[in-house]
């Protein structure tokens, strides 16, 4: 059975429901009252990232930075170690923004949603170099910061 966002966990969601009092509503409705092209675009940046292809390695282009992967390679670090650091993305940081009181979300939802951005990743770097084959993780071990989900290259 395919998994589910868990609908009742959602505080924002929910209050939005209750103010239209409407149960034909459901998640597409108060995604398309609530965004905009800024915002959509936005996140379609975080499923459909830009990467970039540098010494070998295939990097999202928001961690890139020249000097500090000299720093990595310096170190001895292999592709594949510096490609599993600079292409993490701890799922918590997608949420930088919270009201007073949201720091609690439900840790089933947000496994849900980092296993579905690797999905987007997967089509993302299959689109981009279809000749490269890559490793996708999910993790939610006690040593992260909550989940967690990168990719290297295999």
């Amino acid at each position: 059975m395919e998994k589910k966002i868990n609908i009742k966990s959602l505080k924002r969601f929910q209050n939005w429901m209750s103010k239209w009092n409407n149960p034909s509503l459901g998640l597409w409705d108060y995604a398309a009252y609530n965004s905009n092209p800024d915002l959509l675009l936005s996140i379609i940046s975080i499923l459909y990232p830009n990467t970039i292809e540098y010494e070998n390695c295939i990097i999202l282009e928001k961690s890139f930075d020249k000097e500090n992967f000299a720093s990595w390679k310096k170190e001895s670090y292999t592709n594949t170690q510096i490609e599993c650091v600079l292409n993490h993305l701890h799922i918590y940081d997608l949420f930088n923004n919270q009201e007073e009181g949201e720091e609690e979300h439900c840790l089933e939802n947000l496994e849900y949603l980092g296993k579905i951005i690797i999905k987007f990743w997967k089509v993302a770097l299959t689109d981009k170099y279809p000749n490269k084959t890559f490793e996708f993780v999910f993790s939610n071990e006690g040593n992260d910061y909550g989940p967690t989900i990168y990719f290297f290259q295999k």
